[in-house]
């Protein structure tokens, strides 16, 4: 049995979600790497996610699945934990 885990990479995609971005990343603390693909947010999101990682990047938005795969991209560990913060994509 082993005795150390794998690594994992986090990933969120996220647009305005200030509101919640906070919580969400502050959950996310376990994880070896943090990858946040915005889909260029006009309210605080990037700014507050960079206070998490600087692995923050902008991605227009062309469907859920494209974004995921751009943060998966993003991502170095074989293992990836992938979330969306609830959010208003109207």
């Amino acid at each position: 049995m082993r005795s150390t885990r794998e690594k994992v990479s986090a990933v969120i995609i996220s647009n305005n979600d200030e509101p919640n971005i906070r919580a969400c990343l502050e959950t996310l603390t376990w994880a070896e790497e943090i990858v946040v693909v915005d889909s260029c947010s006009t309210d605080a999101t990037e700014k507050i996610s960079r206070e998490f990682t600087d692995k923050v990047y902008q991605h227009e938005f062309k469907g859920f699945g494209r974004l995921r795969n751009e943060a998966v991209a993003h991502t170095t560990h074989d293992w990836v934990f992938s979330l969306t913060p609830r959010s208003d994509w109207g």
